[in-house]
């Protein structure tokens, strides 16, 4: 785990996302409908099914091997998120561009960070590492809510800055930007649109067991490079995973476990609990070895975590009896695969680098393989290292196939309500296609901040005449549809290094989209003309941003900290 690496990538990809629609303004005498599906293509089809394939290495397999559930509601959120775009115009008409992008992204920021983590304290078995409350229990995890908070507040500066701009027009532009302003209306659409656009999110998350078994099957495949057989992992279900822990929590496993599985009886905190001794053991030896090499002014610092650690240790070894007693009178199958991965786990005692990676791991299946792996002699860490980035791509395929289902209807439909169709074949042009403007266009909160500033740029030269430049209008919608993919592309390899704070990752996702499309409307001149206020505003809600992504990071980083990373490593000290 390296979070600012990882902050590094969702810059990338609010960069790539910031900027993808700047091609399009080389697109000359198409319709909306017609560049938007042929840059869609690239992007939701052609783009994550190249990738992919060149960067993972059994990609049919793991798509074949997905549970229908998987699958159907990893495409379905992707299909949700697509049809959020359709209410986007309409937030943007009642309340204005600016206001109605801050609100539509402060929701979209909001649901799609804080929903999954809250919906896990309901539904434990959602593929989330951890509750909201679990968040919020740490102090990492209070400084990474901070930082989620920072960025919501950096919108609403944004958006209170492009608002004070809108009110500086003349009063002609005025109504012209703003025709049909009404705040009700405004804001139960902006909800509704920014609840859809957050989808994209809820798809990543419900695509965590593909992501898992690609993850699986890279490390499986790079053992038997070097002559190494693994057992194929398994993703638990949610049915014997709620059974499991309603078991043990009748048999008394949680009675007198520490505070944080206590408090948070689920099946990933059966797991923790079960390797707890092993990992913990690992963490304080690494932890003794930073001590020996500290500065003078570290010194106390790491003696204070190794203090909390070895109490931490003694309190886990207290429990951990009675927990397997609980765990060996069950016998279920999932209760049999706990006792044999507690086992294994044990014999790896003294590989503290590998301990490290697999404590830092979210799900059994991969915690299994890891194991496995380490067991047969393979070299796991590198093998970690060199595919831990790419784990999230499958995903991307089925995401975007259902933001592509909405896209392609939808733009058929228009393609024949305006009789725009040909376009995608003829050089010529016929009539002259609807204006961007006239059409109801899909723009979700993901594509808007740089699709606005563009159209809003100085504009699009038509030229006369009614010859179409055919071949660069592909390249054109080619190119942005390429780079709209990239943002997703940065957004899986940031996540693989957020750990368990990855919640946060669309925090910094649409925080870093903001700060770049901003950018964009400086070098076109945007805000040009605006008043001294305007411009410190927007410099003001950029530098919060900025800021919510370093804090972010930071809070991250402390999550990787050999104390607090750590099951309930904070608890001791709560409850002395």
């Amino acid at each position: 785990m390296n979070p600012f690496l990882g902050v590094f990538f969702h810059w990338l990809g609010g960069l790539a996302s910031g900027s993808f629609y700047v091609p399009y303004k080389g697109v000359r005498k198409w319709a909306w409908e017609v560049y938007w599906l042929v840059g869609g293509f690239f992007s939701w089809i052609i783009c994550p099914s190249v990738l992919a394939s060149l960067l993972t290495h059994n990609l049919p397999g793991v798509l074949g091997e997905q549970s229908a559930s998987t699958l159907w509601w990893t495409y379905f959120f992707g299909a949700m998120w697509g049809f959020g775009g359709l209410t986007f115009g309409l937030t943007m008409r009642y309340l204005g561009m600016s206001l109605g992008m801050g609100v539509a992204l402060g929701y979209c920021a909001a649901f799609g960070t804080l929903l999954p983590p809250i919906f896990k304290t309901f539904m434990p078995s959602i593929p989330v590492s951890e509750t909201i409350s679990q968040i919020i229990a740490t102090h990492s995890g209070r400084i990474t809510l901070a930082g989620v908070v920072v960025c919501l507040l950096g919108i609403g500066v944004a958006a209170l800055a492009g608002l004070t701009k809108e009110r500086e027009m003349p009063e002609e532009q005025k109504k012209k930007a703003i025709k049909e302003f009404n705040f009700a209306k405004g804001i139960l659409v902006a909800t509704f649109s920014g609840i859809m656009s957050a989808c994209f999110a809820f798809g990543l998350t419900a695509g965590k067991p593909i992501e898992d078994s690609n993850y699986c099957s890279e490390i499986i495949l790079a053992a038997a490079g070097e002559g190494k057989t693994l057992p194929k992992g398994a993703v638990v279900n949610a049915g014997e995973a709620d059974a499991i822990v309603k078991e043990l929590g009748d048999g008394g496993f949680f009675k007198d476990a520490e505070k944080n599985v206590k408090e948070h009886p689920g099946f990933a905190s059966v797991v923790e609990a079960l390797e707890a001794p092993v990992t913990l053991d690992a963490k304080l030896a690494d932890l003794g070895l930073h001590v020996k090499d500290a500065k003078p002014e570290h010194e106390a610092d790491l003696e204070n975590e190794v203090a909390k650690l070895k109490e931490n240790l003694e309190s886990v070894n207290r429990s951990f009896p009675a927990q397997i007693a609980v765990l060996k009178q069950s016998k279920s199958a999932i209760a049999q695969r706990l006792l044999k991965y507690q086992a294994a786990i044990e014999s790896l005692r003294g590989k503290t680098k590998e301990l490290n990676i697999i404590g830092g791991m979210k799900d059994l299946i991969r915690k299994e393989v890891a194991v496995s792996s380490v067991q047969s002699g393979a070299s796991f860490v590198a093998h970690h290292e060199k595919h831990k980035l790419w784990t999230g791509l499958p995903v991307l395929i089925v995401v975007l196939l259902g933001g592509f289902t909405t896209n392609f209807i939808w733009c058929v439909l228009l393609a024949v309500k305006n009789k725009t169709g040909y376009q995608f074949f003829s050089s010529t042009l016929r009539q002259t296609p609807p204006a961007r403007e006239n059409e109801t266009i899909i723009e979700t909160a993901v594509d808007a901040p740089s699709e606005e500033v563009v159209e809003h740029s100085p504009g699009r030269g038509q030229n006369g005449g009614n010859s179409v430049p055919y071949l660069s209008n592909f390249l054109f919608s080619a190119l942005a549809g390429t780079t709209w993919y990239f943002q997703f592309f940065f957004y899986t390899m940031g996540a693989t290094q957020m750990g368990k704070y990855d919640f946060a990752s669309w925090t910094l996702h649409m925080a870093s989209i903001i700060i770049f499309s901003t950018m964009w409307g400086w070098i076109f001149h945007e805000w040009k003309g605006s008043s001294k206020k305007a411009h410190s505003l927007i410099a003001s809600g950029i530098l919060a941003l900025i800021l919510s992504t370093i804090v972010i990071g930071y809070g991250t980083y402390k999550k990787g900290q050999t104390a607090e990373a750590a099951p309930a490593a904070e608890a001791p000290a709560q409850t002395k």
